[in-house]
């Protein structure tokens, strides 16, 4: 398996000086480049076809070398070639997914202190002295029909829909802590670096030095020092029983090698950033979680307050088990909500600017009792598009092919996709015109807008 866009095989010799097996890492020499691979499978010379279907001798290169790394897994080849099958790509493409630094020093993959001190903190934990979690009742049924799912239909997801606030993450760290009792490893899927963050330090209060964090944005050493600890419990079954890990992560956490996976957990499964769409493969992490944890046969729960349309059907077909939370763990009342016909408002000329009356009014009225008030706006830049009045011409980025979003504070067009900027003249290029009229608002207009009217509210 090599990290390139090929779907079909290529052989290669391997001479009998290297102890190699399938999952070794290997260095060889395709079309004049070095490239790093990995050993799918190994054939006698007898089943190597000598020849070419019109009758041409066949020459195969020799391994240049075999990496003092530690093996892929079975696990991992299966995986990868689950994803391959289902998303339409080349094992190679999963494999640079899943491996993207190829070029590791030797001495960078040697066991340091670093998976010494792993251990030894990790054999430490207590679940009598870190289990803290107590479940209200409400919590305390839905854990129970959870472990009765698991219980019925081994491999069967099961989605846990709770209202915001209803507690899930107290049954996610009491079923991580039962995992970890049976020595399994558990794997915890947040669709956001933010939200991992935010998780850490109160995951870290119940699981020390046994919790792990993995996101794209962690240093090269910390990641290889995850990889270090994981694959040193895959290879030491005895030892992992008494040091296994809870692995929060976002989606590229998928591909780390899990030696002895016992639960999976995807929360906020209905979240579009598991979703990873460039470069391939184009997965989704949900679904990929689901193949994961067949191949390890592991439990695999999926948690959401808004559950995706596929979730809720897939509930409807019998081929996930359905658990609710419908009650708030503090029992809070939901939040009042009120949708604005912002078209309707703006007809009858109850519109200030991108503000109904209405929004306005509650504004005032928050403020003048002394609170605060959030206008989230989801959209940055001071207008989304600008637009020739003359031609209606409307500026893209010549590389993604989008609409340019104009940014007022430093009068540039950008591409939010890969960074563009340009300087915005005014000036249309098309007919040459200045009639340029900004469509849609951005944060940036928000705020102007809020500026006046917080100065109108002052006074």
């Amino acid at each position: 398996i090599l990290p390139v866009k090929y779907g079909g095989e290529i052989s290669y010799i391997l001479p009998a000086i290297f102890k190699a097996g399938v999952g070794s890492r290997v260095r060889v020499d395709l079309a004049g480049k070095v490239y790093q691979g990995v050993i799918s499978r190994i054939m006698d010379q007898e089943e190597v076809p000598a020849l070419t279907p019109d009758g041409k001798e066949i020459h195969y290169k020799s391994i240049l070398d075999v990496e003092p790394l530690p093996p892929i897994l079975p696990t991992e080849l299966r995986l990868w070639e689950s994803v391959a099958l289902y998303y339409l790509c080349s094992v190679g493409e999963v494999f640079k997914a899943a491996y993207p630094a190829l070029q590791v020093k030797q001495e960078a993959v040697k066991p340091r202190k670093s998976v010494e001190h792993f251990l030894q903190e990790a054999a430490k934990w207590d679940a009598g002295v870190n289990d803290v979690i107590k479940l209200s009742g409400v919590q305390q049924k839905a854990y129970e029909s959870i472990k009765g799912s698991f219980a019925q239909a081994l491999g069967k997801p099961v989605l846990l829909r709770g209202v915001t606030g209803s507690g899930k993450t107290e049954i996610y760290i009491t079923l991580a802590q039962e995992s970890l009792r049976r020595g399994q490893n558990v794997l915890y899927l947040v669709p956001e670096i933010a939200i991992s963050k935010q998780l850490q330090s109160r995951l870290k209060k119940v699981f020390g030095e046994r919790l792990l964090t993995f996101h794209s944005k962690q240093t090269a050493a910390e990641k290889a020092r995850i990889h270090r600890i994981l694959q040193y419990n895959a290879a030491h079954p005895q030892e992992a029983a008494e040091s296994a890990t809870v692995v929060l992560g976002t989606r590229s956490s998928l591909f780390l090698p899990f030696g002895n996976l016992g639960l999976v957990i995807v929360d906020e499964e209905h979240d579009s950033s598991y979703k990873q769409t460039e470069p391939a493969p184009r997965y989704h992490a949900k679904d990929t979680a689901i193949m994961l944890s067949q191949i390890h046969k592991a439990q695999i729960l999926l948690g959401s307050a808004t559950p995706s349309f596929e979730s809720e059907y897939n509930c409807l077909l019998g081929r996930f088990a359905l658990v609710e939370l419908t009650e708030k763990y503090y029992g809070a009342t939901p939040p009042q909500v009120e949708i604005v016909d912002t078209i309707y408002a703006r007809k009858t000329r109850q519109m200030v600017g991108n503000f109904s009356q209405k929004l306005i009014n509650e504004m005032r009225r928050t403020m003048e009792q002394g609170n605060q008030v959030l206008v989230f706006r989801n959209r940055r830049s001071y207008s989304p598009i600008v637009e020739c009045q003359e031609c209606g011409e409307i500026p893209k980025c010549p590389h993604c092919n989008v609409y340019l979003s104009y940014h007022k504070y430093n009068n540039t067009l950008r591409c939010h996709y890969c960074d563009y900027v340009a300087r915005f003249t005014g000036v249309c290029k098309n007919c040459g015109t200045a009639t340029f009229k900004y469509r849609g608002a951005g944060t940036e207009k928000l705020e102007e807008e809020l500026a006046a009217q917080t100065q109108e509210l002052s006074a």
